[in-house]
């Protein structure tokens, strides 16, 4: 199964790739670099995108949840339940959606302008983590196009992920 996996992913990545490259031009910057992180609603607004888009996949049985309170950075949770009703087992991953600032070294794209040059996305924080909600998302899929049973997938995406709150 690991080729049909791979090559679901694959083709998920690349009919996502539109809407990865939202995420990369988005400053985002990390609590610690960005004081104004509550009033400018950057990170909450990334949080709000992410929302919509996983509840535009269609996913059977996703539960999305933003927490957001006064003085804390949002987050992002949503799980998707077991189809292994013989063993049944939970995964939990742990992201942040959040940024530190880039460095003097970008001399192929400017970093909040994402470009994909010889197959390879050149973005600010584009092989970072907040992207693995496309991997989860991708390996979701495939399972399900598979008939593969997997496990109740959760995730929590939060946003000072990069000012050292795990």
């Amino acid at each position: 199964h690991m080729s049909e996996i791979y090559e679901i992913i694959k083709a998920y990545i690349e009919e996502s790739q539109e809407e990865f490259m939202k995420y990369a031009a988005m400053e985002n910057k990390s609590p610690i670099y960005n004081k104004n992180w509550e009033t400018d609603g950057e990170l909450l607004s990334c949080i709000n995108q992410m929302k919509t888009y996983l509840e535009s996949q269609n996913i059977t049985g996703i539960d999305i949840k933003i927490f957001e309170e006064k003085g804390i950075t949002p987050a992002l949770y949503f799980s998707v339940p077991s189809t292994d009703t013989e063993k049944p087992y939970n995964v939990l991953f742990l992201s942040g959606i959040d940024k530190i600032p880039f460095g003097d070294n970008w001399v192929r794209v400017d970093p909040y302008h994402p470009k994909v040059i010889d197959s390879y996305l050149y973005g600010r924080g584009s092989a970072s983590t907040l992207y693995s909600i496309f991997s989860i998302i991708g390996i979701i899929k495939a399972l399900d196009e598979l008939s593969i049973k997997r496990p109740k997938i959760s995730v929590l995406l939060e946003s000072s992920f990069e000012s050292n709150s795990s």
